[in-house]
């Protein structure tokens, strides 16, 4: 067993509002598609009346490497949408996590899942650092 955390995480100088705005434009650089979104800080709050800084959950499709539901694996099914969770911190900064693909390298099945990662990384590193959560 690995001592990696699960997911990575980036830090976008940003507050919440602008750094989603700037992810959408980057995701769309890479042709990957926002399928769908659920906000949890609204949810909370309208459920459980706490106010929490926002936070996000964005369903993301690889359309370039994905063109219809029935091409992908079954394996594959369980990680696609792929999630990103985003949420906001104090002092106008914004963190992004990513699932990490440490146990997809082996399994031919997740190859769709494995680039599809690469593309979301990808198109992070172009608006955001990588956070070091290993200390």
């Amino acid at each position: 067993m690995t001592d990696e955390p699960a997911t990575t995480t980036y830090a976008i100088r940003e507050p919440f509002g602008h750094a989603m705005e700037s992810l959408r434009q980057a995701l769309q650089g890479r042709n990957l598609l926002i399928i769908g979104q659920v906000s949890l800080s609204d949810r909370i709050r309208r459920t459980l009346r706490i106010d929490l800084d926002p936070c996000a959950i964005l369903f993301i499709w690889p359309k370039a490497r994905v063109q219809s539901w029935g091409g992908i694996p079954p394996a594959a099914r369980l990680l696609l949408p792929l999630h990103v969770v985003v949420s906001g911190r104090p002092g106008a900064r914004t963190e992004v996590h990513v699932l990490r693909s440490l146990r997809l390298e082996d399994d031919a099945e997740m190859g769709q899942v494995r680039e599809s990662l690469a593309d979301v990384n990808q198109a992070l590193e172009t608006i955001a650092m990588r956070v070091n959560l290993v200390e």
